[in-house]
């Protein structure tokens, strides 16, 4: 289970003298990374009405370092998806680059991959 490894981290970490807020960064691995497959989202866009569209960073040419939003918005859209999306940006528990510029360009993005 997700908890159970996040706390022997924890422990682990810990007791080998890491800064706590580096063992919370660490842990987010555990709960919000996925390995699943990007169609099977494809299955619940009839019934999904909002997404909370998490990333880790927009670089500079417009693409998300981390999710393959390019697999999985066209999934939503061509399922006709007519929800919301809140950009939510998981990138600032390690990043220190500025917050509204990456928001900024995660909704260029979806924007882009949702028209085309």
């Amino acid at each position: 289970m997700s908890h159970e490894k996040a706390n022997r981290l924890k422990e682990w970490a810990l007791s080998n003298g890491h800064a706590p807020v580096h063992v919370q960064a660490a842990s987010l691995a555990f709960f919000i990374l996925a390995n699943n497959p990007a169609e099977s989202w494809a299955a619940m866009v009839d019934r999904t009405i909002h997404i909370h569209g998490k990333f880790y960073g927009v670089d500079d040419t417009g693409v998300e370092e981390a999710i393959d939003y390019e697999t999985i918005l066209p999934l939503f859209r061509d399922g006709g998806f007519n929800g919301t999306i809140v950009s939510e940006w998981e990138g600032h528990a390690y990043d220190t680059r500025d917050a509204f510029q990456q928001v900024r360009r995660h909704q260029a993005m979806c924007k882009r991959i949702l028209t085309l």
